[in-house]
């Protein structure tokens, strides 16, 4: 017959197990509406500033937020299509609800002016001081006709594996 045997008082004791928990945050941003990279921007600049290896990875729509405001010479049709019809950097992103004809992104960066509340542009610059890793999708850039000299100086570019490995990597990932 066999018995179970709990370890006794006298026994070794067991030595703690060495911490395994992932000190970083990955988020991929998906959305560019101002309200939404707000919160991406809000919430990777706390992440770095508690001690998180922090990365973003911006694919398609959120691309606009990285872009410098100055247009890229030497393009085809379609991406200067998508070079018209996009926003041009983050002065220029629209809120995920009310507009109100263009109004609504004025209005809510009044108000953050008035609150005190830190600006995209503010938050970009505090996420790269703090050493955020801005990942840009290539193949969103590609596809939407945008060039490397078009975006922020200090982004990295990657692709889907970039993504996946840096969220696998984290404690906190989250698809904005």
């Amino acid at each position: 017959m066999s018995t179970l045997c709990a370890p006794t008082p006298s026994a070794a004791p067991a030595t703690a197990a060495a911490d395994t928990t992932p000190r970083a945050a990955s988020y991929l941003v998906f959305s560019g509406e101002l309200d939404r990279l707000l919160m991406a921007f809000t919430l990777a600049t706390t992440s770095a500033a508690g001690g998180l290896r922090t990365s973003m990875f911006f694919t398609f729509w959120s691309l606009s937020a990285l872009r410098q405001p100055a247009s890229s010479r030497g393009k085809g049709l379609i991406e200067r299509m998508f070079g018209w019809l996009l926003p041009r950097g983050s002065a220029s992103l629209p809120l995920s609800r009310l507009q109100f004809l263009g109004i609504g992104p004025r209005l809510i960066r009044w108000r953050m002016r008035r609150c005190q509340v830190a600006s995209l542009e503010e938050l970009i610059a505090t996420a790269q001081a703090l050493g955020v890793r801005l990942i840009v999708c290539e193949t969103s850039m590609q596809l939407m006709g945008f060039r490397r000299d078009e975006m922020l100086p200090g982004v990295e570019y990657g692709g889907a594996s970039t993504c996946v490995g840096t969220a696998a990597d984290a404690a906190v990932a989250m698809v904005i």
